[in-house]
């Protein structure tokens, strides 16, 4: 109300002012009338020489005065819109009006065909949230950073990129939080939820993490690793010593770990196969050296692989000869023919 009463008191200035203006033109008519009019009814000698530029310049300094009047005026009308401006954008920001049809919590696509612009099934909910974090980004400014669990993170990735261009939408309570544009296709399962009130997040946050429920993500997990594993077995069974060998990734131990640092690891059941096979093909090259492998390979070319998993396996075979140098460890070849380092038994006393 503030805000409107002072736009409301500029108003009646500027009008003021206009009549102001409206009053100096005619008594400025009148005085030059007046002044034509002097030899006919007034002795000229009345009104000096200085008296006259009197009249004048008091005049231009009146119109300088209302010309900035009228000028600041504007200013303040300005100022005014735009601070109702932000007003009501923050208003709307903070405080969402509720949609007409109960959703779950989760992130929902913005469509243009529904009464509430929200698609009605969502994307994901947020007992599909691996975990969440509350954080702040580079302005200090609170945001909840999560991952959504590996058994939905494909669909996380196909639903974003269908996204891509548009936006999608993080409900709460029914109530749209974020509404971030989708610029790409986010495989990673990660997402951030912000918002122009981030004082509420923290709320949001607590009660969002309750929802994450532990036995329901051990559930999903054992499916998802099933699910990943057969598929990794299924396509073991089509390799052939033509097929050209390449992970998912750059090949690392981090490649073939089902947990490293970035959490769950979905290619790492298929790498496994990938890199098992080509340590195979590798092993058939090996021969015995003064009880060292040598491996006479140079490019992963040589092998039909990629050079990174070549280098990978290459190395591997220097840390064998490493073992072997210590007396520890005793060459052997396994069930396939093929060489393989262990360890010396035990001697027993």
């Amino acid at each position: 109300m503030g805000t409107l009463g002072c736009i409301n008191d500029m108003l009646q200035r500027d009008k003021e002012n206009r009549e102001l203006r409206k009053r100096n033109r005619e008594r400025m008519t009148d005085t030059r009338k007046r002044l034509l009019e002097i030899g006919k009814g007034t002795n000229y000698t009345n009104l000096s020489v200085e008296q006259l530029e009197d009249i004048r310049r008091k005049t231009l300094e009146k119109e300088k005065l209302d010309k900035a009047a009228y000028f600041k005026a504007m200013v303040y009308l300005a100022v005014g819109v735009v601070l109702i401006l932000l007003i009501g954008w923050l208003l709307v920001g903070c405080n969402s009006r509720p949609s007409a049809i109960h959703r779950e919590n989760g992130w929902y696509h913005v469509v243009s065909h529904s009464a509430d612009s929200l698609a009605w099934e969502p994307i994901v909910t947020a007992k599909d949230f691996e975990i969440l974090r509350l954080d702040t980004d580079a302005f200090g400014k609170q945001i909840i950073i999560g991952k959504i669990h590996p058994y939905y993170a494909d669909r996380w990735a196909v639903e974003t990129e269908k996204a891509i261009g548009k936006q999608i939408a993080f409900v709460f309570n029914d109530s749209v939080v974020s509404n971030p544009f989708v610029n790409a296709r986010i495989e990673s399962g990660n997402f951030a939820i912000t918002s122009p009130c981030d004082k509420l997040l923290p709320a949001i946050y607590e009660k969002l993490n309750s929802e994450i429920n532990r036995s329901y993500q051990d559930s999903l997990f054992k499916l998802i690793t099933s699910q990943l594993r057969q598929e990794a077995n299924a396509y073991q069974t089509t390799l052939t010593d033509t097929t050209f060998l390449k992970t998912k990734g750059m090949m690392s131990y981090a490649a073939i770990d089902v947990l490293n640092g970035s959490g769950f690891n979905r290619n790492a059941f298929y790498n496994q196969v990938v890199y098992l096979e080509a340590l195979d093909r590798a092993r058939r090259q090996l021969s015995i050296k003064n009880g060292q492998i040598v491996f006479p390979v140079q490019t992963g070319k040589e092998l039909n692989m990629t050079e990174d998993l070549f280098l990978f396996i290459q190395s591997f075979f220097k840390d064998w000869n490493q073992w072997l140098k210590t007396g520890k460890y005793t060459l052997t070849k396994d069930e396939k023919g093929l060489y393989i380092v262990v360890p010396k038994p035990a001697s027993k006393h």
